[in-house]
């Protein structure tokens, strides 16, 4: 009995937990449909396996297409670096030329791998504003222009100025909802998606395309 009551207990705070998820919104063109190359499910190896990746996007933008505008996805205060002109090498930490913007409520959204970014360190930016283009710069794989999306639990526990100084440092990377869906699975009349749900191409095998939800 007890067991079964401890049992109740858990599923009911995963419940709560589940519905307490963080939203952002869609980074792309509301019509722009993109890929799903890495998702949160990946298996043993691929580098969103870590702490800080756990839980990361890699959002691609389709083949012989032109690079795709980012937008932001929350609002908060901007760290930005943006010193990086080769591909695929470790400069910016390997999350090349990339962006934090961190919320008030102590959350941490990143957008790396960028091959251009409009947004300077301290600036304030809203949702929707344009942040800059899709890249290939810092560890991206050789051809593998994309976008790498990650939300993240606490900065205030150490600070702006540290992740300013400490580009390659994040706080754990958390899961996450976005208006963001997949035609191919029927699910885009939903509002938001938990991103575990999402179907990747590291785990597929096959081309596994996204869009905003309607």
């Amino acid at each position: 009995m007890k067991s079964y009551l401890l049992l109740i207990i858990l599923l009911n705070c995963f419940s709560a937990f589940a519905e307490q998820l963080p939203f952002v919104s869609y980074p792309f063109d509301s019509e722009r449909e993109v890929l799903c190359d890495q998702g949160t499910k990946s298996p043993e190896g691929n580098s969103h396996t870590y702490k800080n990746t756990l839980y990361a996007l890699d959002l691609a933008s389709i083949k012989d297409s032109d690079p795709a505008s980012i937008y932001s996805s929350t609002s908060g205060i901007v760290i930005s670096y943006s010193e990086c002109s080769e591909h695929n090498s470790s400069c910016g930490a390997g999350f090349g030329n990339h962006l934090k913007i961190l919320r008030s409520d102590g959350l941490l959204v990143l957008y790396a791998h960028m091959d251009s970014i409009t947004v300077k360190t301290g600036e304030v930016v809203k949702v929707g504003q344009f942040l800059g283009v899709e890249g290939n710069t810092g560890l991206t794989g050789s051809n593998n222009r994309h976008l790498h999306f990650s939300v993240h639990s606490n900065w205030t526990l150490n600070g702006f100025d540290y992740y300013k100084k400490h580009l390659g440092s994040l706080p754990n990377s958390i899961p996450f909802k976005m208006n963001i869906c997949q035609k191919a699975y029927g699910n885009c009349k939903n509002k938001s998606m938990d991103i575990r749900e999402l179907k990747c191409k590291r785990v597929t095998h096959k081309e596994e395309r996204v869009s905003r939800s309607l």
